[in-house]
């Protein structure tokens, strides 16, 4: 199996003859075929990566003998490719936005994007059947993101595992698991072993980026952890027994999805690709000729042993285009997208035109630059050579106020910043870290908040402001479930806020008698946090 990838990062095995230690050990000066047959007689060897590009060694070509080999963490090949040679490779397939879907074989992208609500092969062969679920969210109510996922086939025992958004409420309250037709991880955080060993599952706070570069796409924001599933199948029949791996990041009614396995012995085609190591015969016209981007047969789904999405999600509706695509919008989502890599900035602003936002392009470009940033590092830490000057080209920082982004819970829709100041003073009272633990709850209901950090928020500033407390002790933001810890009662609470504006008043007395003439407000929240009433000079 050919792959135009450079994979020197995978193990090294060391070939006869090789000069050199670890992953720079080479054989040099063979041909191919010497090349493979080294790699044949040699034990734990599974791959080559070979190279007759040589300018500046005393070599004619550079043999490498590896294993393990996982595409995913390979390089573009360049100069180098790369043989698997009596194995199969092991890779990733990830969903993510409406859909915009990173085969196996397209491991640099570009992603293939789907646009009507249906049911659809991911992976689709004999021994293994992983299906996705497309449908209309809030977000992008014209152009499908995924609302489900399944597994199934002899390869995981004829056993099924669904999950899917059902609703009504968004967030991970919306969100149900099946493994044979039964719910499970009901709770947030739970576990799951099933009987025979074969499937291990964790439901808890998890970070995107760890299973893929993209795993924050459209609903996972900058930074820090949130509420995910990771599903892992081992079998001792596997070499290595861990065979199969899906993550799932709950957004507020769809998700992100990242697929790891090894190319099915036997075949195998869908959206995810046939995984032959030729991202070419990936796209669609390729995939629609072969059959491979059809609508999963009624008597073919795995989501029977699951749940029925709601009615709204699975409507029929026309398609976005870009072409159709707001004028104001589209010039403001190419500037925001502007210098993202890997066909990252034609799916940005595809986002923006199917959500009719310019907010959803800055959203997804602060996302992927966070994630190219977080890719830099290690080649600016790492540098060994600092006698030239080496400039990483970065992307372009989008002025985003992630605070500002709006979520709806319990039917009104405000910003994470209030909602983050609401919870720790409502839910978190007199608690050591309240908005650290406000802001914990927050992103349960209401993922789209991890843009916005705890210092962002300002929340622990606000806390400190009399004026600010009074207003929001008296506002009602929905509020939010919480999973865990003290539910106060409505006597004690009304108690507590009585005391709180009796402290209120006794400060404003204060700050009259020592002449305290200024109120200090931050500029950007200046409209919200006035004080409620005047204050004498």
């Amino acid at each position: 199996m050919h792959c135009r990838l450079s994979c020197l990062g995978a193990p090294a095995v060391s070939l006869p003859g090789s000069t050199g230690f670890g992953k720079g050990a080479s054989l040099n000066d063979v041909s191919v075929e010497d090349c493979r047959k080294a790699c044949t007689n040699s034990e734990g060897c599974e791959g080559i990566v070979y190279t007759n590009a040589t300018r500046g060694t005393p070599f004619s070509s550079m043999c490498y003998g590896r294993r393990d080999i996982h595409t995913s963490m390979c390089q573009p090949g360049g100069q180098h490719f790369t043989e698997l040679i009596g194995t199969y490779p092991r890779g990733k397939c990830a969903l993510f936005g409406d859909p915009h879907i990173i085969s196996f074989d397209r491991v640099y992208g570009p992603p293939v994007t789907v646009l009507t609500a249906g049911e659809y092969h991911l992976v689709k062969s004999g021994p293994l059947s992983i299906q996705g679920r497309f449908g209309y969210t809030k977000r992008f109510p014209t152009a499908a993101s995924t609302v489900g996922i399944a597994v199934g086939g002899s390869m995981v025992k004829g056993h099924t595992l669904v999950v899917v958004f059902t609703g009504p409420a968004p967030g991970a309250e919306g969100f149900k698991v099946f493994w044979d037709g039964k719910r499970i991880m009901a709770d947030y955080p739970s576990n799951f072993a099933s009987a025979d060993g074969l499937l291990a599952a964790k439901y808890e706070a998890m970070d995107p980026q760890k299973f893929h570069r993209e795993g924050r796409h459209t609903i996972g924001g900058a930074e820090g952890l949130l509420p995910s599933y990771l599903f892992e199948f081992t079998d001792s029949s596997h070499n290595p027994p861990l065979f199969l791996t899906l993550y799932v990041l709950l957004g507020p009614d769809n998700v992100n999805a990242v697929i790891t396995t090894w190319k099915v012995a036997g075949g195998q085609d869908g959206f995810c690709g046939n995984f032959n190591c030729d991202q070419a015969d990936d796209g669609l016209e390729a995939l629609t000729a072969r059959g491979a981007s059809l609508p999963i047969l009624a008597g073919e789904s795995l989501f029977k042993h699951g749940a029925a999405a709601p009615a709204w999600v699975m409507r029929k509706v026309a398609p976005p285009s870009i072409d159709d695509c707001d004028p104001a919008v589209k010039a403001r989502a190419e500037e925001a997208c502007r210098g993202l890599p890997h066909g990252a900035a034609t799916a940005c602003i595809f986002d923006a035109c199917a959500a009719n936002t310019a907010e959803a392009a800055q959203v997804d470009a602060l996302e992927d630059v966070a994630t190219l940033a977080s890719e830099q590092q290690p080649m600016v830490k790492h540098a060994k050579q600092p006698s030239f000057k080496q400039v990483h080209r970065q992307a372009p920082q989008p002025h985003v106020d992630g605070c500002g982004a709006q979520c709806t819970y319990a039917g009104l829709t405000k910003d994470c910043r209030s909602r983050t100041f609401w919870g720790a003073i409502h839910h978190f009272a007199g608690h050591k870290d309240a908005c650290k633990k406000s802001h914990t709850e927050v992103l349960k209901t209401c993922p789209v908040c991890a843009v916005c950090s705890v210092a962002a928020s300002g929340c622990d500033k606000r806390g400190r402001d009399t004026h600010v407390l009074v207003k929001y002790q008296k506002e009602d933001l929905g509020g939010f479930r919480i999973s865990q810890g003290l539910h106060l009662t409505s006597t004690v609470s009304i108690a507590f806020g009585a005391c709180l504006i009796a402290v209120v008043g006794a400060l404003l007395v204060v700050r009259r008698h020592v002449h305290w003439r200024t109120i200090a407000v931050d500029e950007e929240n200046r409209a919200e946090e006035l004080p409620l009433v005047p204050v004498a000079a």
